[in-house]
């Protein structure tokens, strides 16, 4: 049936770094139906590469008898591996949490057509403040990651992930939620119904 097809469709959680992803992750998580585990990382990079060797490399691809959709097959197959890691229970829904996932969601979206996306929206102002105390080191030139520098490159960041984020969102219509992180803290169960009927998952 396609409500049992729905219930193994994987949701994305992400948003800026900071914004209160975790938060939701942890509310998710205790759902009887769902696992949302760790951050997989790699999500994010591998959509940059499906990307990069499809616009890159198409012809030598085709060359070879890969097309778009065996390519796209390949890199469902990793993420699916990746999300089973993470949910070692296959009878649980697959929530992956790397915020910045849903900087892919159009790839996403062709590659796991009934895939949903959660984007946790916080105010500004407190990711700035939040990212300002992070020591995050940028392994390549050995300085803080460039975003949690100063206020005005907090706030950019900030700005760039929302808009880009709400702008693929716009072209997903039924198959994207932005959820406030004030109100999932100040009203967390009106908060959670609105994101369990979006996902289609029963209220516990």
């Amino acid at each position: 049936t396609t409500e049992a097809h729905d219930a193994r469709a994987p949701v994305f959680l992400g948003g800026t770094w900071d914004a209160g992803v975790r938060t939701l992750q942890g509310m998710v998580d205790g759902h009887s139906g769902m696992e949302a585990g760790e951050e997989t990382k790699l999500i994010p990079l591998m959509c940059s590469l499906r990307n990069e060797w499809w616009n890159g490399m198409a012809p030598d691809l085709e060359a070879a008898g890969i097309g778009e959709q065996q390519l796209d097959a390949a890199v469902k197959a990793f993420i699916q591996t990746l999300l089973s890691g993470a949910a070692p229970s296959t009878e649980l829904r697959a929530v992956e949490t790397t915020p910045h996932t849903l900087l892919h969601m159009e790839t996403l979206a062709e590659i796991f057509p009934r895939a949903r996306f959660v984007h946790v929206v916080r105010d500004g102002r407190d990711v700035v403040g939040s990212l300002l105390q992070r020591d995050w080191m940028d392994p390549a030139t050995g300085e803080k990651v460039w975003c949690c520098q100063s206020p005005k490159a907090a706030a950019e960041y900030w700005v760039h992930v929302v808009d880009a984020i709400r702008e693929q969102g716009s072209r997903l219509p039924g198959r994207y939620l932005e959820v406030q992180y004030e109100d999932l803290i100040a009203h967390p169960e009106a908060s959670m119904r609105i994101v369990l009927a979006f996902l289609g998952e029963k209220w516990e």
